[in-house]
């Protein structure tokens, strides 16, 4: 890799095109040619890696000035005319001399900085020229093999070379750019010239050949469409490898062109996706280093759409290459799963496996510890006792410290779960599911939601009545989730598990549903209507648990300000807990929540059985930063509020009007 070190014998170069750069032209190249023939002959691998090593990285061309550029520019030229003599003096062997360069400068042309970048560019611009113009393919089809057809290319580096060139061309620097386009202009002259000396019956005509040469302002996908027709099928799969290796979050070309391409390769399978376990073993090695939303998106898109087309071949791929299954291989089966239907092939390729005794003997292919093993044995239509085995293997799976192992097995159990016998084996699998709950993400908690939801449905009575004890108060803080559907269905499965509670239960239930009354409060007035429709729902339901008549009567009818009044005068122990957990709800995104909680504190202020000044101090000082909200009427309110807790004496006495007449509707 480029600023390793590099062998002694090779450290004189440098030096040597130093004292070339200060030759006169015309003596230049014979200089430097006498100088590796007597002095480096046969290290010409170590050669280049030293000269592009050194010169590569110095000072960028803007940092250079008067004779410092002046020398930096002809020792750019002294080493292009290194390269040339190197292939020159090979007159045979010249054309595979020329691709040992190019393979030697392709890491330099992947370096972070853009300096590095655009001289390796060009370089290999430089040598494009060369390879366009004065390449023989006479010459090289005398050793070009059977496989030299005259319609393809047979150059193993172009793959990589056009791949990364593309992927230049797509930077933000317009210099290396522009070098980029150069150099791909260039290799197409010379693929098209290749073509030239095919027998008659395989060329094309000169009209066609136009017509698809090259546009005046190309695209990463037009460029990539005019060499795709002429590239091997090995040279496109290293164009695809490049591109995915791009969308990584260190890469410093444009993500949004490389996923075009992309989308181009998955338009036209049959041309860029070919190698599909060089492609997964790709995808496995960069797809944790991808984090930018619409980059995963369009990764996640190519694993969907390669094992739709090709399931066997890419779970045997992943197994092979991850038989355990590491984070990885993990974040790769948590994408095929994204889709239903992706997800059986899967699983139904991951049995055939599981059943094929040649492959079981084959060593490392799947471990006794790989997740997907168990899920594939869950997947099965028909329940046998080493599936029931699988799910009590599963409780390790849900210790495990990824959220993606948590998303994988809610995958596959969520199905699972809508069938009765399948069903009754889950509740043992709910500890763990509930304890990675809350750190977990929106599909996730969504998927965990349902399940429940399912297992409940399926048990007797008696224990769901136990489940919805177990549940019931994991679910209270996913109502204030970010995700408002997370919202909308744990209080719908809230619902839910307070009327499935048996009189056993109801004891310890009450205590819950106590805690669950404020929150269902608040989100009457959420701006997510299914959000607040649910809340009324579940309101009534905690009511008439409650046996609060005049509670229910109040939710029923939406009198969301009388339900303040009701909860606050009903039970007057739960003041100062009210108050608590008023607070995080004066930072709430929504604005009507808000004001909600800021209207909430003002009346529990006015019930609270400590009215001292210390206490009136507090709340105020709760209130005082949304005097700076940016909403204005959250900063009214809790002016208002504050001004009225400060100056009690000045408070209505109106029973009809309450206390803070200016801060609630009548």
């Amino acid at each position: 890799m480029p600023g390793t070190k590099a062998p002694q014998r090779c450290v004189l170069l440098p030096e040597a095109l130093r004292h070339c750069s200060q030759h006169r032209d015309s003596e230049a190249p014979c200089f430097l040619c006498n100088y590796v023939k007597s002095v480096l002959d046969g290290k010409k691998n170590s050669i280049m890696y030293v000269c592009f090593n050194s010169v590569f990285l110095l000072p960028s061309q803007e940092d250079m000035k008067g004779p410092n550029l002046t020398r930096y520019f002809k020792t750019l030229d002294a080493m292009d005319h290194m390269l040339k003599l190197f292939i020159k003096n090979s007159p045979i062997t010249g054309f595979w001399e020329l691709q040992n360069i190019l393979q030697i400068l392709l890491p330099f042309a992947n370096s972070h900085s853009e300096a590095i970048c655009e001289r390796a560019v060009g370089r290999i611009t430089k040598l494009a020229s060369w390879l366009a113009t004065s390449f023989s393919p006479e010459i090289h089809s005398t050793s070009g093999g059977a496989e030299n057809t005259g319609t393809e290319c047979n150059m193993p580096v172009l793959g990589q070379l056009v791949g990364r060139l593309l992927l230049c061309h797509t930077c933000k620097n317009w210099q290396l750019r522009w070098e980029a386009l150069d150099a791909l202009h260039y290799l197409f002259r010379f693929i098209q010239k290749n073509r030239s000396t095919a027998p008659e019956d395989t060329q094309e005509p000169q009209e066609e050949a136009e017509a698809i040469s090259w546009l005046p302002s190309p695209t990463t996908t037009d460029v990539a469409l005019n060499f795709g027709q002429h590239l091997r099928p090995s040279q496109r799969t290293d164009v695809i490898l490049m591109v995915i290796e791009a969308l990584r979050d260190s890469s410093i070309y444009d993500k949004q062109e490389a996923s075009s391409v992309l989308d181009m390769a998955i338009q036209d399978p049959a041309s860029w996706l070919t190698d599909v376990p060089k492609i997964v073993r790709c995808i496995h090695g960069s797809v944790e280093c991808i984090s930018t939303a619409p980059a995963r998106q369009r990764l996640d898109t190519l694993i969907l759409w390669l094992t739709n087309q090709w399931p066997m071949k890419v779970v045997r791929s992943l197994l092979k290459i991850s038989p355990s299954s590491d984070s990885a291989a993990l974040a790769m089966w948590e994408a095929m799963f994204s889709h239903n239907q992706t997800m059986e092939k899967v699983l139904r390729e991951t049995l055939d496996v599981l059943q094929d005794q040649q492959l079981r003997r084959l060593p490392g292919l799947i471990t006794d510890d790989n997740c997907i093993r168990h899920l594939a044995l869950l997947a099965r239509a028909d329940v046998g006792q080493e599936d029931l085995d699988a799910v009590y293997h599963l409780q390790r799976l849900l210790k495990h410290p990824s959220q993606a192992m948590h998303s994988l097995v809610l995958h596959v159990l969520l199905p699972v779960s809508e069938r009765p016998a399948m069903a009754r084996r889950i509740p043992v699998l709910l500890p763990g599911i509930m304890e990675g709950l809350q750190a977990a993400k929106a599909d996730t908690k969504l998927k965990a939601l349902l399940l429940i939801g399912n297992v409940m449905g399926h048990v007797k009575r008696k224990q769901a009545s136990s489940i919805a004890l177990q549940v019931a108060g994991e679910i209270l803080p996913l109502f204030n989730d970010e995700c408002s559907q997370v919202q909308e269905l744990s209080i719908c499965l809230y619902n839910k598990v307070m009327q499935l509670v048996l009189r056993c239960h109801r004891r310890q239930m009450k205590k819950i549903v106590r805690r669950g009354l404020l929150p269902l409060f608040f989100h009457l007035s959420d701006q997510t209507q299914s959000v607040a429709k649910a809340s009324v729902e579940a309101l009534v339901t905690a009511a008439d648990f409650l046996k609060r008549e005049e509670l229910k009567r109040l939710a029923q009818t939406e009198q969301t300000w009388r339900i303040a009044e009701c909860l606050l005068v009903q039970d007057k122990r739960m003041v100062e807990e009210y108050l608590q957990q008023s607070l995080p709800y004066l930072q709430h995104t929504q604005v009507t929540l808000r004001e909600a909680a800021v209207r909430f504190i003002g009346r529990a202020a006015q019930h609270c059985k400590d009215q001292s000044a210390r206490k009136i101090h507090e709340i105020c000082s709760v209130l005082q930063p949304l005097q700076n909200d940016e909403e204005t009427t959250v900063v009214s309110l809790a002016t208002q509020t504050i001004f009225i807790l400060r100056h009690p004496r000045m408070q209505p006495t109106s029973r009809r009007c309450p206390w803070a007449l200016c801060c609630w509707p009548s």
